[in-house]
């Protein structure tokens, strides 16, 4: 491995005894940045191998785990060994690893920035360990993918009440996660006294309706931070492709004009 700075791994099959392998031999690698090892079949064996080779890494930066069988045992396993270590890793991609829930974890390293855990049927338990990294000082997560989860208006509220006092955080997406206007009403609340998150994507909620946006609007005004707002796939129809309120410097992304809308008029003008 020497003078390697990235290593792609993806789709190969490699198993947790060829993880253990990589592991030691990362260990000893004074350049590797960015270790890529998404569509594997790594379990949770795996992730004590892994957080082991962090712990003993201090030149690595990115590592890619996504689409593996890590559960929560493996995804826990990792977090925590790297965080006792006070490892270098700064951006870590655990989506589509079969992770029921991550209430378990006991710790979290503290110089990670960018964290993906979508897809991983994260419920309301889950949510409450997201707050509680997110409401700790010493947490330095300015981007965190959380899309496609079970975390419902229950989980906003506690993510919400994190971001009240969180300082760091500048992009969450919590697209496709069971999201109504109650759990709007709970972000418009955190938007009003957060003045750093500066993207958010609730996308693919599909609950999320003209109530709800009616709700963002009227309260834009106070959301002091924020830049870009992601409502495309949801039941808003009051508004379609993107819409600027300069006073503010937002850019809101709604749905693009329906294809089946300009059907009909082509329809219309035929007859």
């Amino acid at each position: 491995m020497a003078n390697l700075t990235e290593l792609s791994l993806a789709d190969l099959q490699l198993d947790c005894e060829a993880v253990r392998v990589l592991a030691e031999a990362v260990m000893h690698s004074p350049t590797l940045r960015g270790l890529q090892l998404e569509m594997n079949l790594i379990e949770w064996q795996g992730g004590t191998y892994l957080g082991e080779m962090l712990a003993v890494s201090k030149h690595l930066r990115r590592l890619d785990l996504s689409c593996n069988r890590l559960r929560a045992e493996g995804i826990s396993e990792l977090l925590c060994t790297a965080a006792c270590a006070n490892t270098s890793l700064t951006s870590l991609n655990l989506s589509r690893n079969f992770c029921v829930g991550i209430d378990h974890i006991h710790g979290f390293p503290k110089n990670l920035s960018i964290m993906n855990i979508s897809t991983n049927n994260i419920n309301v338990p889950g949510a409450v360990k997201l707050s509680k990294i997110l409401d700790n000082e010493d947490c330095k997560l300015q981007i965190l993918y959380v899309q496609h989860n079970l975390i419902g208006d229950d989980g906003v509220c506690v993510i919400c009440d994190a971001l009240n006092r969180n300082i760091q955080l500048r992009l969450l997406d919590l697209s496709e996660n069971m999201i109504t206007i109650t759990g709007v009403m709970y972000v418009v609340s955190m938007l009003s006294t957060n003045t750093t998150l500066q993207r958010l994507h609730l996308c693919r909620n599909e609950k999320i309706n003209n109530d709800a946006w009616s709700l963002l609007e009227t309260h834009h005004e106070q959301f002091w931070g924020l830049h870009y707002l992601d409502l495309t796939e949801t039941a808003v129809t009051e508004k379609q492709g993107e819409h600027w309120y300069r006073e503010r410097k937002l850019l809101v992304h709604f749905d693009d004009k329906k294809d089946s809308e300009s059907e009909d008029s082509d329809t219309d003008e035929d007859a």
